[in-house]
C-alpha cells in the first residue's frame, strides 16, 4: 500500500450535513443517559468497567462505522437495553455539590473519546468519507471534532486566571507552550523520516495541530490584558469578523487556497491562517469557562462565587444559580446559531475548517454551547450527575491520552493496510485501540498521576 494511496483516501472530501453530524454526536449523550439509568439500578454489578466501555466508547465506534448509515437503529438498540432495568429499584441518590461539575467532565471526556476514535477510524473504509475532514468548503464530523477540541481547551484554561505582570505571564506561557511545540516538531520529524502519509492542505508542509495548540497560550497573554476592559467574547467575535474581512475583502482566502508554496510562509499558509480562527475559538471557550468554572460554591444557596473580578464583564458575569447558568448557555448558543444562519444564509459565506473562517467559528461555538447546556440541564433536572470512571480518567489526562492516541494511530497505519480492511476488522482494531487508551487512562487516574502537557 503506497503513501500516495493513503493520502488520496483522506483527501478531496466534501463532508455531510450538520443535522447528520448532530445526530451521530447525540448518540454519545443517549449512551450516557442509558448507562446512568441502568447503573443506578445496579444492573452492571460486577461488570461496571465493561459496561462503561460498551456504552461510552464501543457504541460510538459502532455509530461511526457499521451503523453510520443506520443511526436510528443503533439508538433503538441502546435505548432498548433499558429493558434490563425493568423491575429493579433505583438506588437513592444525593446531589453532590462540587466545583468539579459532572456535566463538564462528561462533555470534555466524550469529545476526547470521539476525537481519538475518529483519528484512527478515518483510515478505514468503515468510516464514511463524509465524516472525514472536508478539503475546503463544507462540514463534517471530524471538522467539528478538531474545533471542539480547541474550544474545550479554552473552557478549562479559564480556571488559570492570574494577576501577574505581563512579562511574568508571558514567560509562564512560553514554558507552557514549549512541550507542545516540541511535540509538534517531533511529529514533523517523524512524518518526514518515516515517509508517513500527510494531508498537506490541512495545515501546510511543516505545520501541524500540535503547533497550533502550542501557540495558543502565547497569543492568549496578549489578548487577556485588554479583556480587563472589554469582554473576552466581544474581543473574540471582533477578531473573527476582522479575519473574515481579510479572507474575503482583502483576498487572503485565494492566497491560502492557492497551490503556491514558494517560501516558508506560503508552504504553511493553512496553519498560519487557520491559527487565527482557532485562537478565536479558544477565546470563546475561555469566555464561557469564566461562567461555568468558578472557584467556590455557597453550599446553602448554590450561588456561584467568582474567582476573580477580572472577567466579570457583560456576558462574562457569573450567574447566580445553576438555572441561570443553563439559561446563559442557551442564550449564547442561540446567539451563535443566529449569527451562523445570518452569515451563511444571508451573506452567503461557506464553512471552511481549512481556513477556520467566521462561519466555522460560529458553528463550533454554537454546537459546544448547546452541548454543554444540554448536559448541564440533564444533570440539574434529571439528577444524572454520576460520571463513569472511564470518562473521569480520560478527562483527568486528556492531552496525554490524545498524544498516545496519535502515536498508536501512527503505529497501526505503518503496520496494517488500513484502507483495504473489511468493516469487522476495522471495528476489532478500533476496539483494541480504544480499550488500550481506556486502560491507560484508568491506570493513571487510579494512581492520581496527572501528565501535564
Amino acid at each position: 500500500m503506497s503513501k500516495t494511496e493513503k493520502e488520496a483516501f483522506v483527501s478531496d472530501q466534501l463532508g455531510g450535513s450538520i443535522n447528520e453530524i448532530n445526530l451521530i454526536v447525540s448518540i454519545s449523550s443517549i449512551c450516557y443517559g442509558t448507562w446512568s439509568i441502568l447503573s443506578n439500578k445496579s444492573v452492571f454489578k460486577g461488570y461496571e468497567i465493561v459496561a462503561e466501555y460498551v456504552y461510552n466508547v464501543l457504541c460510538m465506534i459502532l455509530a461511526m462505522t457499521i451503523y453510520a448509515n443506520q443511526p436510528f437503529l443503533l439508538i433503538a438498540i441502546i435505548v432498548g437495553t433499558l429493558v434490563f432495568g425493568i423491575g429493579s429499584p433505583s438506588k437513592p441518590t444525593k446531589r453532590q455539590i462540587s466545583t468539579q461539575k459532572s456535566f463538564l467532565t462528561i462533555y470534555r471526556a466524550q469529545m476526547m473519546i470521539l476525537t481519538c476514535i475518529a483519528i484512527l477510524a478515518v483510515d478505514f473504509p468503515a468510516f464514511p468519507r463524509r465524516f472525514a475532514k472536508v478539503e475546503t468548503w463544507g462540514t463534517s464530523l471530524m471538522d467539528l471534532g478538531v474545533g471542539s477540541f480547541v474550544y474545550s481547551m479554552g473552557v478549562v484554561s479559564s480556571k488559570n486566571v492570574s494577576s501577574r505582570p505581563f512579562l511574568s505571564e508571558l514567560f509562564q506561557a512560553l514554558k507552557q507552550s514549549a512541550l507542545m511545540l516540541i511535540l509538534g516538531l517531533i511529529r514533523l520529524f517523524a512524518v518526514k523520516y518515516f515517509d508517513y502519509q500527510e494531508h498537506v492542505t490541512e495545515y501546510g508542509v511543516h505545520w501541524n495541530f500540535f503547533i497550533t495548540l502550542g501557540l495558543l497560550p502565547i497569543i492568549t497573554v496578549f489578548v487577556l490584558k485588554p479583556s480587563k476592559y472589554i469582554p473576552l467574547s466581544v474581543i473574540a467575535i471582533s477578531l473573527a469578523i476582522s479575519y473574515e474581512m481579510l479572507l474575503d475583502i482583502y483576498n487572503l482566502s485565494s492566497i491560502v487556497l492557492s497551490s503556491n508554496r514558494s517560501n516558508i510562509f506560503l508552504a504553511n499558509k493553512e496553519g498560519l491562517s487557520s491559527f487565527i480562527g482557532y485562537a478565536v475559538i479558544f477565546f470563546l471557550g475561555k469566555s464561557l469557562g469564566y461562567i461555568i468554572m468558578p472557584s467556590k460554591i455557597n453550599r446553602s444557596s448554590l450561588i456561584y462565587k467568582p474567582k476573580t473580578k477580572t472577567p466579570q464583564k457583560l456576558l462574562e458575569t457569573v450567574p447566580s444559580s445553576f438555572k441561570l447558568l443553563i439559561v446563559n448557555l442557551t442564550i449564547r448558543s442561540a446567539i451563535y446559531t443566529l449569527l451562523y444562519l445570518y452569515f451563511t444564509r444571508v451573506i452567503d459565506l461557506q464553512v471552511s475548517r481549512r481556513l477556520a473562517n467566521l462561519p466555522y467559528i460560529l458553528w463550533i461555538a454554537a454546537f459546544n454551547c448547546s452541548q454543554i447546556a444540554s448536559f448541564a440541564a440533564v444533570e440539574h433536572y434529571a439528577g444524572m450527575y454520576k460520571v463513569p470512571k472511564i470518562l473521569q480518567a480520560v478527562n483527568y489526562n486528556g492531552l496525554a491520552v490524545f498524544l498516545v492516541a496519535n502515536i498508536l494511530t501512527g503505529l497501526i497505519n505503518m503496520t496494517i493496510d488500513t484502507i483495504h480492511q473489511p468493516d469487522y476488522i476495522a471495528v476489532l482494531i478500533l476496539t483494541v485501540y480504544t480499550a488500550t487508551l481506556s486502560a491507560l487512562a484508568l491506570f493513571l487516574y487510579s494512581r492520581r498521576i496527572r501528565i501535564k502537557l
